[in-house]
C-alpha cells in the first residue's frame, strides 16, 4: 500500500476522526495492511493493528485509501496478546458491498409493486441514476 500505510485514519460514520493509525501518542502501530482489488471481484482492505489499549470501532466506520472509501461492515477481531498489547484485525469493504443489500423493484407512480422482474434498456449513466 506504499506511503498510504502511514496516513490511515479511521473515521466515524458521521465523518469525525475516530483513530489515527501509526500514532505514537496513542501507542498504535499498523502491523500489516493489504488491499485486494479485483475487477468484478473482491474490493477490501485488511488491517492488522497493535495498540496499548483496545480499539473500539463501530459498523459503518470507514477509511480512505488511494481516494476510495472502504467501510467496516463486520466487527473487528481483537486479541489481547500481552498486558498492554492488543492486536486488532479490521476488514474494510469497498462500495460494491453496499449494493448487496439493494434490490431493483418495478414500482408504479405510487411506489407500489411487489414484483422484482422488469426490463430496462439504458446506458450506464441511467442505470446508476436508477440505482442511486
Amino acid at each position: 500500500m506504499g506511503k498510504a500505510v502511514n496516513e490511515i485514519t479511521i473515521y466515524q460514520r458521521n465523518g469525525s476522526v475516530r483513530y489515527v493509525l501509526n500514532n505514537k501518542t496513542q501507542l498504535c502501530a499498523i502491523k500489516s495492511a493489504e488491499q485486494k482489488c479485483e475487477l468484478l471481484g473482491e474490493d477490501s482492505v485488511t488491517l492488522k493493528v497493535t495498540s496499548a489499549a483496545k480499539l473500539e470501532c463501530s459498523i459503518g466506520d470507514y477509511i480512505v485509501v488511494y481516494g476510495k472509501a472502504y467501510t467496516l461492515n463486520s466487527a473487528p477481531e481483537c486479541i489481547k496478546s500481552g498486558e498492554r498489547e492488543f492486536e486488532t484485525s479490521f476488514t474494510f469493504e469497498g462500495l460494491q458491498y453496499k449494493l448487496l443489500d439493494v434490490q431493483y423493484r418495478n414500482a408504479d407512480a405510487g411506489g407500489n409493486n411487489p414484483t422484482f422482474n422488469f426490463t430496462i434498456v439504458a446506458n450506464l449513466q441511467l442505470l446508476m441514476e436508477v440505482l442511486i
